[in-house]
């Protein structure tokens, strides 16, 4: 019983960190967006890499339930709009923000999963 527990635990954490670490990268596109909205490559790292990873980073957080799921969305809807030219910037900076929060939620429930 306490063997199926700690495999429950594990598997928890790895799915979190697997969030977790996804959601790091998410926030180098965004810092990426910001500092090269002018450059025209950028609109490709969006439709590429941004979108595709928030889109599993919402996929895990509704499996996972950690919290992060309203969030999520926000991400993605942020990284949609930063493909108009004339929100791209305002909407970088809001996920960079939005990001960060969940990460620190993340963090949290990492930490908490780690100590149990």
């Amino acid at each position: 019983m306490l063997l199926n527990d700690s495999k429950k635990v594990a598997e928890i954490n790895l799915i979190i960190l697997i969030e977790f670490l996804l959601s790091l990268c998410v926030v180098v596109g965004f810092v990426l967006g910001v500092f090269g909205a002018i450059l025209m490559f950028y609109y490709f790292l969006v439709a590429w890499w941004l979108i595709p990873l928030t889109i599993a980073n919402l996929v895990l957080s509704i499996i996972e339930e950690t919290g992060t799921e309203k969030g999520n969305v926000a991400i993605f809807v942020l990284a949609l709009l930063s493909l108009i030219p004339v929100f791209g910037i305002f909407a970088s900076i809001g996920g960079i923000l939005v990001t960060c929060l969940n990460l620190f939620k993340l963090y949290k429930n990492l930490t908490l999963q780690t100590i149990i």
